[in-house]
């Protein structure tokens, strides 16, 4: 039986499981892990540094395994953690086997009919100031329109054109770990948030995995 995230429809839940396969080995661009920096904690009651047999004990339910080739570790699909987001449709947890649980990404149920993307952007804004909150003030990147798809009605569209649209913030600089908040796109009216955390040894990860002989033939 395939099973897909709430909220998506099976081609949405296609394009989302791709993106989140794509994004558990890339470290997002600018991220700089200062010394002495704000602490970026993990979300949904998760710890950083668990390992598997941690997240079973605090009640999280493994849904499916993806093996890790670069560095050991897996990509898990995972239920029920110890906190909540409303409106949550899928999370995936990078845990390595060295440092444990190193980075989060989670995605929202589907907006759908959503035309001009405001819903999408309202929530958005939402978790938005709520990180702000608590992390300061993001750098961000909030256009669309640009070339190609041009019509208001064209939000959801737009962004997932290169050079057209991006309605993303990023707390990257200054921190322990870092934060991607970002509006994606599926076809008209119809796109998801994404949200990701990185851990404060995921980019010290991947800079051990790019120094190995053989890393330049490592993949998901």
């Amino acid at each position: 039986m395939v099973t897909r995230p709430i909220g998506h429809s099976a081609c949405g839940a296609s394009v989302v499981v791709t993106a989140f396969v794509l994004l558990a080995l890339v470290v997002f661009a600018g991220a700089a892990h200062a010394q002495g920096g704000t602490q970026i904690q993990a979300p949904l009651g998760l710890i950083w540094g668990w390992h598997e047999k941690d997240l079973i004990r605090n009640g999280v339910t493994i849904t499916s395994r993806r093996p890790l080739k670069v560095g050991g570790g897996q990509l898990l699909r995972v239920t029920n953690t110890p906190g909540t987001i409303k409106d949550t449709s899928l999370i995936s947890l990078v845990v390595t086997t060295r440092y444990g649980l190193q980075k989060v990404i989670w995605s929202s149920a589907t907006f759908k009919n959503d035309k001009f993307g405001s819903r999408g952007k309202a929530r958005y804004n939402e978790m938005k100031s709520s990180l702000a909150r608590r992390y300061g003030t993001p750098k961000f990147y909030e256009y669309s329109g640009r070339k190609v798809r041009k019509k208001a009605d064209e939000f959801y569209l737009c962004l997932r054109v290169t050079g057209c649209g991006n309605w993303a913030s990023y707390w990257t600089t200054n921190y322990i770990g870092s934060i991607l908040l970002e509006i994606k796109g599926f076809t008209t009216g119809n796109g998801y948030i994404l949200m990701a955390y990185e851990g404060p040894h995921f980019s010290p990860f991947m800079r051990q995995q790019k120094a190995r002989p053989n890393a330049a033939g490592d993949a998901l």
